[in-house]
């Protein structure tokens, strides 16, 4: 949650609106997660130099990152993200100011919010057992089944769009996207659709989804 809350605003801010963040309903963005996880790891036996910790966690935090960005793209055909408006960066992927970020935020993990945590966890352990987080487990992956669905069900869509579009000139795909808009908006989180389809649709469907401004 605190890396969906984290890229929300900084994402909002760069882009000077409400930017949702993720595929998932809820506030979730796992990948923050699993990379905390692994920055933890790798730097146990550092934790007594910071310089250490920062340099550990930047080049852990980045190998990551570039893996999940393979990942990703290799299970959805499509990039997950881009930082190409970096000057120094490695194939639109990894970026020197991103991993920059996740040094600084190796810091703040391994010497604040990592205690922090563990306080917490052994106050929830003694207070409710495991039930908080069997709970939280279970509100996650049904998070990730109702999704992942979803997305699968929109992927079928836009195949039959991107199928007709080809086979048909003339066909009015500004009326059928806004009849297909209508269909996935009442099944499927917005978000994961207009982060989706921008992706995925030819421009001629990207300019026909409503909302949707054509760059100039």
């Amino acid at each position: 949650m605190l890396g969906w809350i984290y890229e929300m605003i900084a994402v909002s801010i760069h882009k000077k609106r409400i930017a949702p963040r993720g595929l998932l309903v809820g506030p979730f963005l796992p990948i923050y997660g699993f990379g905390a996880l692994v920055i933890i790891t790798a730097t146990h036996n550092v934790t007594d130099s910071p310089l250490a910790v920062f340099l550990v966690g930047m080049a852990v935090a980045t190998a990551f990152e570039y893996l999940s960005a393979w990942l990703l793209e290799k299970i959805f055909k499509m990039s997950w993200w881009s930082y190409d408006e970096f000057k120094i960066n490695y194939k639109g992927i990894i970026a020197l100011a991103p991993s920059l970020v996740w040094g600084f935020a190796s810091l703040l993990a391994i010497y604040v919010l990592w205690p922090l945590l563990q306080d917490l966890d052994g106050q929830l352990f003694e207070r409710f057992g495991v039930v908080p987080y069997i709970v939280f487990t279970v509100c996650i992956v049904a998070d990730m089944i109702f999704s992942a669905v979803h997305v699968a069900k929109f992927r079928a869509y836009s195949t039959q769009v991107r199928k007709s579009w080809e086979k048909d000139g003339e066909l009015d795909t500004a009326k059928y996207m806004r009849y297909l808009y209508r269909e996935i908006r009442s099944r499927t989180p917005l978000f994961s659709i207009r982060n989706f389809v921008m992706k995925t649709a030819p421009e001629r469907l990207k300019d026909a989804w409503p909302g949707h401004k054509k760059k100039q």
